[in-house]
């Protein structure tokens, strides 16, 4: 895994991108209006950085644990809000089911994408919320993801794991709400 010192280096940036740049506004905003339809219960924020956007899924009624691998982000995040739960975790850790969970332009970031999306497939109740950018947008690469994804590949990684798919982009995010395991939990 690439070494990813951004809060290191920015500290809980996404507090204040929230305010001050549009693409992400609308990326959270995103976030916030698909899971208003959901009926509240528990939500786990898989690579939830700097707990910003596990505090809004906390204000709006869910109850929230975000995880991370960085030990700064959760430091971050505990200090930010009390609106969410958090822990230095990953989620091949988590055992107990959950309601739904978030993994907000995280799956880009892991070495093994199919193991984080099988995890998340077997332990969410009601589904898994997954967003990301693909190479389709025509931004230029990122140096902190492990992968790039188009909208093919990533929309057939996620009809692997997952028994049902819904898709939906918004500029320049693709998300896919999952339910259910496909091929009894192999990935091949």
């Amino acid at each position: 895994m690439k070494r990813f010192d951004k809060y290191e280096k920015y500290g809980a940036y996404h507090w204040n991108a929230y305010q001050n740049n549009i693409e992400y506004r609308k990326h959270v905003d995103t976030i916030k209006k698909f899971f208003s339809t959901q009926k509240k219960g528990s939500l786990l924020d898989v690579g939830c950085g700097d707990g910003f956007i596990s505090h809004v899924l906390g204000e709006m009624g869910f109850t929230v644990l975000g995880i991370d691998t960085d030990i700064t982000a959760i430091r971050l995040a505990k200090s930010k809000t009390v609106m969410a739960t958090f822990e230095i975790s990953k989620i091949e850790n988590i055992k107990d089911k959950i309601d739904y969970i978030l993994i907000s332009n995280v799956i880009e970031h892991v070495a093994d994408d199919k193991g984080m999306l099988l995890c998340a497939s077997k332990l969410a109740n009601r589904g898994t919320l997954i967003s990301t950018i693909t190479s389709d947008a025509g931004l230029p690469p990122d140096p902190y993801n492990e992968r790039e994804y188009t909208d093919k590949s990533f929309s057939d990684l996620m009809t692997l794991v997952f028994k049902d798919i819904m898709i939906f982009s918004i500029d320049p995010m693709i998300y896919v709400w999952g339910k259910g395991c496909n091929q009894n939990g192999k990935v091949g």
